[in-house]
Order: structure tokens, then C-alpha cells, then sequence
């Protein structure tokens, strides 16, 4: 059964100024002019890198500000914005939360399966007039539900434009991973028209992969095997797409349309050095996913709606064929979602300090999964092998902008969200949830440069329709139950951010954060009649603290013209009862410690720039019942040179993962619960992974 909640939808934010077209700035004027634009409340001047500031709640930056890093997309531009985080589109049922912190013009994507990075990527750097940073609830600006938003914002003269990018990462063994992305864009008044390809052999370079050496110790700790190993994980990855936006009825639609597959060859080879012989574990995927959609929005005076329309369709058929001992063993899962999602919008702006959003939107969700095993060639019972999950997804809330001085600005948002999940097969099961999500942010600049953004929010996460099924789970056991009865995981989060700019664009910003957690999402244990399983459950109440900072830092001040750097770390300290030890613990899989170092450095007259970045990823955990996992520390960098040979010609060559990934990983087996049975085996791998080679050409074509 489905319920639909339907609450009207009042009024609300116009973006950038109240005008549809407002989100698209003027043409630059010409240099004798005078040289500023309107966006909003705030002026841009034209000729200076960074314009506005926090009091004014919205800071633009022009392409000059990017000039160290010679960005080829915007893309390339996001990263580099002071104070912010890039926030890419999340895999969320229905259309409510799903899009990223970056806007369009001031709209997010219109795609679900194209990704909003992806389409950053697509856009060239040369079609940017400018992206605006908005923060603590500026006047006439949609902030998407969240504090701080990107606003990315196209020239607006009549332009056709298109790419060309070809690349191919080589790696220490001389294995190639080609690329190709071809992209065209045309803009002609108020007529859109874009289309994408991108076609690439998939490398993954991560804590798990890479070869080395693979050691299990018997309970006693004496050697049982010692072998080379060897992981990895490629395949093909096809992404295409279309939109096209065009007036009609005196508003504008855009339809849109995109398909994907991904094939996934997940590899791993034991040699043997202790005795003749090795062992194998392969893992194939397909996964493909299909797309349309409409957006239709006109303004009638003050008040202009918005109505979304989206179908997708999604497939997936897996299988794991282990030969590693004690117990060989064969998995396949094959999946099928499917989405249909409409939501309403409607948008009111009062004045230049006060506007009203309200918005309703309603999806309906399908996932089919059916499970088979066998144990040393023999056919096994799967606990919920054959399951179909339906869902009836409703969600609906108003929210409030209101700016009463330039020093104070305050954004509440109110939201219900109704989900009824129905379960058949070989579960049974009818689950009715209803969540009130309210939302405070208060924003106080103490001047110009400096503002502290104050929020208090409930989050309500989703359940995965994936672990309603059983699955294959690799760090727990053959198989992972899943668990129609779960409840979604939900927190009560306190933030505190200051934010201080500094001079031409360098900026400090500190965060704090406070988590309170209601039902945690994690692997359990179930007993049925074929025995002990992982299952995915509710394991009770957690806590987590963070501490973040991130620091831009043009260097002209200190002599090194045309250069940046960038840092950024975050701390993060969590702790929830382990259901099986009842002993208290880190959340899965979440490290201390993570950092990032960039550096770029532009030299205008030799056409080239260069630059590092360095990438810091803590020690963590993965406990699970019948023996825990631990991934130890990551450090790596990254060294690239881009030369522009021609006006639009671009080459780029990096080394990557320098000076090699050194990781150390283990896991413990035990006969049964980690906390009564005996240990069988302790394995340990110590992987690494040479630098890689990447060799990238980009043409744009007028």
C-alpha cells in the first residue's frame, strides 16, 4: 500500500534576483563601461577576482580567481572555492535531498544517474562567467536546504561549443585504462541543447587493491599459507546523455534523458609460496541503469512553480565465484529497481529579506532480487532469496528565508516525510513510517569578512533496498541476510561554523559538529534453521564529534605570483555498543583522521602550470560478528604539469599514488560469534600499488 503526502505547497525563494533569467548574469561590459553586474541584493564588480562578501551573503568569484589552477571545466573551479565543500549528487529514492551542493544557473542537475561531478566536468571553464558562493540564507536565493550553496553561472551570449577528451592512465605493470568524453553544448538565447558521451575502462585504486603478499595464521598464530596476491578491479563504464530546454506556454521546459552501464571484473589471485598450488576469488558485475525526465517552471508575478517529472530503471546481475579455503563457494544476485518520482514546487518572494518554499513530491519504488548459493558445488537455502520490495514515498515542507538586518539572517525549513514499504516473497512484511524533519540555520556576520552559521537540524536517512535482500558480504560471511524490518537511521545534528575571510580571496573556515544517533544501520546477527548469518539490523543509539578546517591561500603575497594552496582536515571522533561484544567502538569503517594538501602555480608566459596534491586517510575498523577487519593508513600524492598548446588545445600529464600505496590490511575468522567461538584464522595483507601514469588531451571546437 502507498501513501501520498500531499501538503500545498506555498510560495518561496526566486533565484538570484527574483527574475527567472536573473540567474544568468549580463555579458561582461565592455572595459570602458562601468564595471559591475546585479545579482541579487549584491553588485559583482567585473573587473576584480573576488566581489561581495558575507554580510551581503554572497561572494562571486571570476574566472581571474582561478587563474593559478587554469581550470578546463568548472569542475576544476569548484574545488578551489574558499570555504567550501564539494558535496556530490547522492543516490537517494525520490528527488528531496538527492542533488548536490552545486547549482546550475541556479538549478541543480536535472539527471539523477548523471552525476552532478560529471556534469561539472562537461561544463568548460571558458563558458563560466562566474560562480557565486551564498551563504547564511541570502535574500532571493533557493539554498537547497543547505547552508552553503555554489552557484555556477554560464555566459549567456549565443555560443556552440565542443569537446574533446581522450585519456589513458598506465600503471606499473603497463596495463592501459583508456578514456573518451566528447560533450556538445549549444546555448542560444533561452534555447539549451546538450549532449554527452563517455566511455572508459573502470581502474580502482584503493586500500584493498594491489599485490603483495597474503599470509593466514592458524588460532595458534603458526603460518597455515603464504602466497603473492594480487587484486584487481576494471571493466567498461559507458555514461550518455541529453537535454534540451526550451520556452514554452510562457515558461521553460527542459527534457532530459540518460543511460548508463558499468561492468565490473573484481579480481583476485593467490600464489602460493608456502606449497604448490593457489587459489582464485572472482567477482562480475552488471549494472545498467536507464533515465528520462521533464522540468517544467514559469513565474506568475511574485510567485513562480516548478513541477519534476523522473523514471528510472535500474538493473543488476552479480555473481562471486570463491575459491579461497576453507570453503569454496559460488553467489549470484540479480536485481531490478525501478523509480517514478513527480514533485511540485512553488516559490514566493515578499521582499528582499523575507521568502516562503514549499514544495510536495511523491515517489513510487520497486526492487526484485533473487539470491542463489552453492557450498562446495552443492545448492544451499538462502534466508530471503526471492523478495520484492514496493514502496510509497511521500514527502512535503515549507521553508522560511528571512534577513531582518545585514547581520542577521535565519532560514527554518519544516518537512514530513511518509514512507510505506511493503515486502513479499519470501518475506512478508508491511512497514509505515512518518518522520517530522525540522531545520534551523542562524547566520551573524560580525563584519564583512566574518561570519558564524549556527544550525540545529533532524536528519532522517534511508534504508537501502539492498539490505532488505540477502547479498554477498565479503568482511562478514558468504552471504548477509537482509532485514525487512529496519528502521532508517536518524540524527539530531548542532553545527557551528566560522567562517573568516582573509585578503583576495584566502579564507579560514572552522566547523564543529555534534551528532546525536538513533538507530545505527550496521551488521548484526541472525539465527535461523540453516544456522548463523550477518544481518543487516538496527544496532542501537551512537554518538560522533568532528572538527574540520579548510584554508585557501593565494600566494601573491609572499612573492610566488600566479600561485594557491589549499588545505584542508578533518577529525572525527564516534562511539556505538557493538552487538555482539557490547563493548563500545568506533562507527564501521570511519577513520580518525583524514587531510588534504593542494598546491598550484600558473606560469602565464610559458603557456603551463603545475601543481600537488597530497591525500591523508586514517587507520579504521569493520567489525562484524564473526571476526573484524581493519584497512590501515593511506598516504599518497599526485604531481601534474598542463601545457596549453594552442588556445584550445590542452595536455596534461600526472603521476599519481607517489610514491606507491603501502597498506596493510587484516581480517579475523572465527568458528562462530567473535565472543564465543575460537579463532580459525587470522589472514593478513600487505598490498601496494605503483604510481600510475595519466595522459589526458583536451580539444574544444567552436
Amino acid at each position: 500500500m502507498a501513501v501520498c503526502v500531499c501538503l500545498p505547497a506555498l510560495a518561496a525563494t526566486v533565484l538570484l534576483a527574483s527574475e527567472p533569467a536573473a540567474a544568468a548574469a549580463a555579458p561582461p561590459p565592455p572595459a570602458a563601461a562601468a564595471p559591475a553586474a546585479t545579482v541579487g541584493q549584491v553588485e559583482v564588480t567585473a573587473r576584480a577576482p573576488v566581489a561581495g562578501d558575507l554580510q551581503q551573503g554572497v561572494v562571486g568569484y571570476r574566472p581571474t580567481f582561478f587563474t593559478p589552477v587554469r581550470p578546463g571545466t568548472a569542475m576544476d573551479m569548484v574545488v578551489w572555492l574558499p570555504g567550501f565543500v564539494f558535496e556530490d549528487t547522492r543516490d537517494l529514492r525520490g528527488l528531496e535531498g538527492s542533488t548536490g551542493n552545486v547549482l546550475i544557473d541556479g538549478k541543480p542537475p536535472t539527471s539523477k544517474t548523471d552525476t552532478l561531478q560529471s556534469v561539472l566536468r562537461r561544463i568548460p571553464a571558458d563558458q563560466v562567467e562566474r560562480i557565486d558562493i551564498i551563504v547564511g540564507g541570502a535574500p532571493g536565493i533557493d539554498m537547497r536546504g543547505r547552508p552553503v550553496i555554489a552557484n555556477v553561472i554560464l555566459k549567456v551570449s549565443a555560443t556552440v561549443q565542443r569537446v574533446a577528451t581522450i585519456a589513458n592512465t598506465s600503471d606499473a605493470k603497463g596495463r592501459e585504462f583508456p578514456s573518451l568524453t566528447l560533450t556538445s553544448s549549444e546555448k542560444r538565447g533561452n534555447k539549451v541543447s546538450q549532449v554527452s558521451l563517455d566511455l572508459t575502462r573502470n581502474l580502482y585504486v584503493g586500500a584493498n587493491a594491489g599485490d603483495g603478499v597474503w599470509a593466514r595464521y592458524g588460532p595458534t598464530g603458526a603460518l597455515q599459507y603464504a602466497a603473492r596476491s594480487g587484486f584487481l578491479l576494471a571493466g567498461p563504464r559507458l555514461t550518455a546523455s541529453g537535454l534540451y530546454q526550451f520556452p514554452l506556454a510562457g515558461g521553460t521546459l527542459k527534457l532530459s534523458g540518460a543511460a548508463r552501464y558499468y561492468g565490473a571484473h573484481n579480481r583476485e589471485r593467490e600464489f602460493l609460496t608456502s606449497a604448490p598450488g593457489g587459489f582464485t576469488w572472482d567477482l562480475e558485475q552488471i549494472y545498467d541503469q536507464a533515465e528520462v525526465g521533464a522540468n517544467y517552471e514559469r513565474a506568475f508575478g511574485a510567485v513562480t512553480s516548478e513541477t519534476q517529472l523522473l523514471e528510472r530503471v535500474s538493473r543488476v546481475n552479480q555473481g562471486t565465484d570463491s575459491r579461497l579455503p576453507p570453503t569454496p563457494y559460488f553467489t549470484h544476485v540479480r536485481q531490478y529497481i525501478d523509480e517514478t518520482a513527480i514533485r511540485t514546487t512553488l516559490r514566493y518572494k515578499k521582499s528582499a529579506t523575507f521568502n516562503l518554499e514549499g514544495f510536495a513530491e511523491y515517489a513510487a519504488n520497486i526492487e526484485k532480487s533473487h539470491t542463489t548459493q552453492a557450498v562446495n558445488g552443492v545448492a544451499q537455502a538462502v534466508p530471503g532469496a526471492n523478495v520484492k520490495v514496493d514502496e510509497g514515498r511521500g514527502e512535503a515542507g515549507v521553508t522560511t528565508s528571512w534577513k531582518p538586518t545585514p547581520k542577521v539572517g535565519l532560514d527554518t525549513t519544516l518537512k514530513v516525510e511518509s514512507s510505506d514499504i511493503a515486502a513479499s516473497g519470501d518475506v512478508v512484511l508491511e512497514h509505515r513510517l512518518t518522520y517530522l524533519k525540522p531545520r534551523a540555520v542562524l547566520a551573524l556576520s560580525f563584519d564583512k569578512n566574518t561570519q558564524l552559521r549556527l544550525r540545529l537540524e533532524r536528519e532522517v536517512g534511508q534504508i537501502s533496498f539492498g539490505n532488505f535482500v540477502t547479498a554477498a558480504d565479503y568482511s562478514s560471511s558468504p552471504l548477509r541476510v537482509g532485514n525487512a524490518g529496519l528502521r532508517p537511521q536518524r540524527d539530531w545534528v548542532g553545527e557551528a561554523v566560522l567562517q573568516h575571510g582573509l585578503w583576495n580571496g584566502a579564507d579560514l573556515t572552522l566547523t564543529a559538529r555534534r551528532y546525536w544517533y538513533r538507530d545505527i544501520v550496521d551488521i548484526g546477527v541472525i539465527s535461523t534453521a540453516a544456522g548463523l548469518f550477518a544481518q543487516v539490523g538496527n544496532i542501537g543509539d551512537a554518538r560522533e564529534t568532528d572538527f574540520a578546517a579548510v584554508l585557501t591561500l593565494p600566494m601573491g603575497w609572499s612573492g610566488l605570483k600566479g600561485a594557491v594552496f589549499r588545505a584542508s582536515v578533518t577529525s572525527a571522533r564516534s562511539s556505538v555498543v557493538d552487538p555482539v561484544t557490547g563493548a563500545d567502538r568506533p562507527l564501521s569503517g570511519q577513520p580518525k583522521l583524514r587531510w588534504e594538501l593542494h598546491w598550484a602555480q600558473d606560469f602565464a608566459a610559458r603557456k603551463l602550470n603545475w601543481g600537488v596534491d597530497a591525500f591523508y586517510a586514517g587507520a579504521y575498523a569493520v567489525p562484524r560478528p564473526f571476526g573484524d577487519q581493519a584497512i590501515g593508513a593511506w598516504l599518497h600524492a599526485n604531481v601534474f604539469v598542463e601545457y596549453r598548446a594552442a588556445k584550445r588545445t590542452v595536455l596534461r600529464a600526472e603521476v599519481q599514488n607517489l610514491p606507491g600505496r603501502r597498506v596493510l590490511s587484516s581480517q579475523d575468522t572465527y568458528a562462530g560469534l567473535k565472543t564465543t567461538a575460537a579463532l580459525t584464522r587470522h589472514d593478513e595483507w600487505r598490498l601496494t600499488a605503483g604510481p600510475l601514469l595519466y595522459l589526458r588531451l583536451r580539444q574544444t571546437f567552436d
